[in-house]
């Protein structure tokens, strides 16, 4: 063993500087993957779906759609482009009466690293009522 120390030793040492410059650019590679990747926006317009019990109704007009702006890695984002571009809000615990009802990641089922930023309108105003069966 004390014999082959001196050899291992001299492999250590022999390019010596090619082992630095491959070290360094390797720790560069690994520093610009790291830290390069920034999160990209991306604005998204998504219908809006209201699921309510059986026994009430939506009275008037409500949101269609909403415009959603959201940020993460491009590979989490292009998971998205295949969803379906619906948020539904489900609603099953409603009772009777005018509620708002705010649009958040809550809503959604986003990728993992894709963050909500906003939603523009970002309130639901509902009126709900009892179905007369």
């Amino acid at each position: 063993m004390k014999k082959q120390l001196p050899r291992i030793k001299a492999q250590f040492k022999s390019n010596g500087v090619y082992k630095l410059v491959a070290l360094f650019v390797a720790l560069v590679i690994w520093a610009s993957t790291l830290w390069g990747q920034k999160d990209i926006v991306w604005i998204r317009d998504m219908d809006v779906e209201i699921l309510l019990r059986p026994q009430m109704t939506l009275v008037g007009k409500s949101l269609s759609s909403v415009k959603v702006k959201l940020a993460g890695p491009k590979t989490a984002l292009r998971k998205l482009r295949n969803s379906p571009n619906v948020i539904t809000l489900n609603l099953n615990n409603l009772e009777a009466g005018k509620h708002v009802v705010e649009i958040s990641d809550s809503w959604m089922d986003l990728p993992i690293g894709v963050k909500f930023l906003s939603a523009e309108p970002n309130k639901v105003k509902l009126n709900v009522k009892a179905s007369e069966n």
